[in-house]
């Protein structure tokens, strides 16, 4: 049990690295398709952008992923459960301070599998005080505030912004984000 929390720690450190994160970039009024262009200013991020990433896999998959072996042992704990991360995040850009700030919210849902049998261990491994647990759906979600912190023009090499100036988009690899190479978190500006 203590390897599906640590898997599940290390994405979670991972996404807190990074401190960015995203997903699909939902409806748009926008007729054409986006274009990414780069961002040359900091002021063409002044505001309120809001991401969503969700990604769903077995455990197995999971583990390979980050580079983990999975067992036989494992098999038999997990069988083919499936675990699903959700990541909302809200950056909160002040180009004139040159500083972000925000919340990200992370969940993650398991399901499937062994997962009945296996609940109430796993859930007993949780210790931070600051994680919901829904016995429910089988859940644990963990949200946190940042910043203000400063943000310049080199942290912006990495992302890209479309030609409304309505939605950033980044390489999940660029944040560090393992397993996620061809996805591209987006954020769509809020205010």
């Amino acid at each position: 049990m203590k390897k599906l929390w640590i898997l599940g720690l290390t994405v979670l450190l991972a996404l807190v690295l990074a401190c960015c994160g995203g997903g699909s970039s939902g409806g748009s009024n926008e007729v054409e398709p986006d274009t990414w262009y780069s961002i040359t200013s900091l002021q063409q991020l002044n505001g309120t952008w809001k991401g969503m990433y969700n990604d769903s896999r077995t455990i197995k998959k999971w583990y390979e992923d980050s580079g983990d072996t999975w067992t036989s042992e494992d098999q038999e704990i997990f069988g083919d459960m499936i675990l699903r991360i959700d990541v909302e995040l809200l950056f909160i850009i002040n180009a004139s301070a040159g500083t972000r700030s925000g919340s990200q919210k992370i969940t993650y849902t398991y399901s499937g599998g062994r997962i009945n049998e296996i609940w109430e261990e796993l859930r007993s491994e949780i210790t931070d005080p600051g994680i919901t647990i829904d016995d429910s759906k089988h859940s644990t979600s963990l949200t946190q505030n940042f910043g203000p912190e400063p943000f310049s023009e080199d942290d912006l090499n990495v992302a890209q912004i479309n030609q409304y100036g309505t939605k950033v988009r980044m390489r999940a690899s660029d944040l560090g984000l393992e397993g996620f190479a061809h996805a591209y978190i987006i954020f769509t500006k809020e205010s």
